[in-house]
């Protein structure tokens, strides 16, 4: 079984990925504004650091 928090975030993570922006991974992940937020900021550090 998987745990449905875990593809609740790789969805949001793939959706930042993919351009989305706060107010979309807010409706569409129903993740608090701080959540997306960290999410956010902490995926693309790692897209910074892959370059």
């Amino acid at each position: 079984m998987t745990d449905p928090d875990s593809r609740l975030y790789s969805r949001a993570s793939r959706m930042v990925e993919l351009g989305a922006d706060l107010e979309e991974l807010m409706e569409e992940c129903e993740l608090p504004k701080a959540e997306a937020e960290l999410l956010m900021s902490l995926r693309k550090r790692s897209a910074a650091r892959q370059r």
